[in-house]
């Protein structure tokens, strides 16, 4: 939703759920749908993943 109010029309990251999510309409993006989320497109998908960090 931010992205169509800021301009430009990309974000850098996002998770594919939220994705999902807002094409969907659904949860956050309930009654907030737009036929625009079905345009959106992926350089490369991010998948989630766990991080370890070790620090002393």
């Amino acid at each position: 939703m931010e992205v169509r109010a800021r301009g430009g029309d990309y974000v850098f990251t996002t998770p594919p759920a939220l994705v999902g999510l807002a094409q969907r309409g659904a949860a956050m993006f309930e009654g907030k749908g737009d036929s625009a989320f079905d345009e959106i497109r992926a350089l490369f998908p991010i998948p989630s993943l766990t991080t370890h960090f070790v620090v002393l």
